[in-house]
Parts: structure tokens; C-alpha cells; sequence
């Protein structure tokens, strides 16, 4: 790294309190093991968490945005394409989406840059995690993070169209 601080990004209170649902819930239960359904229905259960429209209208908008980041083009070979792509108009706006046809180019090239800067967060922090585990739990050789992904897309964008029918007997 390059000797600045790091600001911590700002976390929100309603991520505050999930995070404070979680602690209670490994208190009250001893589970060391869990998963967030397990937690979500246990936090309904006991109470601890009443539905509101505006968490009606979250959780529905997430599973909105899940199924638009899911939904799919094929393309002339057979490439599956991102049919619908998010942007925003500006730090403060909501996400919008648009449908592959129709989506401008300037807007096409936002959801370009956020992705990338996602996928960049994304291994920043994961070599974080790796270099700490390596300083602090890991007894063997460090496990390594290559962050050159060139061979991964060129393995992934690779045609699987061959010709699998043997050579002629005259061909060999």
C-alpha cells in the first residue's frame, strides 16, 4: 500500500442495526454457524423484527434488481448478454435501469465504470483479507491473489465451437 489512511466508508444505521441483529442472535443462541435466513426467521419469530411497507418495498426492489442483473440476451454465438444495466445520473440519484436496446451510450459506459469500480472494491478487499490471513492464520505458504484476470476472460470468451467428427482414414 502506499502509506495513506484509509477513510472508512460510512455505513448506514440500517446496516448498523442488521449487524446488531446479528450479535444478538449469536448471543441468544449460540450459533457459531449461521445463515441470515436462519437469523431473519429467528428475528421474526422472536419479535425482534416487524415488516414495515418501506421493508416491503426494499426487499421487493432488491429482488427486482437481482432478476434484472440475472436476465439474459443470447447472442449470434450464443454469448449470454446482460439484457437490462444500472447506472445513476449522479452521486445522489437513485439506480436506474435500462434495457440493453435502448440504453444510451453515455449511460451504457456509467454502468461500465460502476461495474468495474465494484469488481475493483471487490479485490482490493480481497487482498486484504488474504494479507491479513496470511500475517496472522496462516502457518503455511501464503496463498496468493493474481489480480490479472487476461487469461480468465480469454478462457472464458473462447469458442467451444470445434469439428469433433474423426479424420478420414486418408487424413492421418
Amino acid at each position: 500500500m502506499n502509506g495513506r489512511s484509509r477513510r472508512k466508508p460510512a455505513r448506514s444505521n440500517y446496516a448498523k442495526d442488521l449487524e446488531r441483529f446479528i450479535e444478538v442472535y449469536i448471543l441468544a443462541t449460540g450459533d457459531q454457524a449461521w445463515t441470515t435466513f436462519k437469523i431473519a426467521d429467528w428475528l421474526i419469530k422472536t419479535g425482534q423484527w416487524e415488516d414495515r411497507q418501506i421493508n416491503s418495498i426494499r426487499y421487493l426492489s432488491r429482488q427486482l434488481s437481482a432478476a434484472a442483473r440475472q436476465a439474459t440476451i443470447t447472442d449470434e454465438n450464443g454469448n449470454r448478454i446482460r439484457r437490462y444495466h444500472a447506472y445513476r445520473l449522479g452521486p445522489q440519484q437513485p439506480m436506474l435501469w435500462s434495457e440493453m436496446e435502448s440504453i444510451h451510450p453515455e449511460q451504457m459506459s456509467e454502468s461500465k465504470t460502476m461495474r468495474r469500480n465494484k469488481l475493483a472494491a471487490g479485490n482490493v478487499q480481497l487482498w486484504l483479507d488474504l494479507d491479513y490471513y496470511n500475517k496472522h492464520h496462516n502457518p503455511g505458504e501464503p496463498i496468493l491473489f493474481d489480480p490479472d484476470y487476461s487469461n480468465d476472460i480469454a478462457e472464458r470468451t473462447q469458442s467451444d465451437d470445434y469439428d469433433d467428427t474423426p479424420p478420414e482414414d486418408d487424413q492421418l
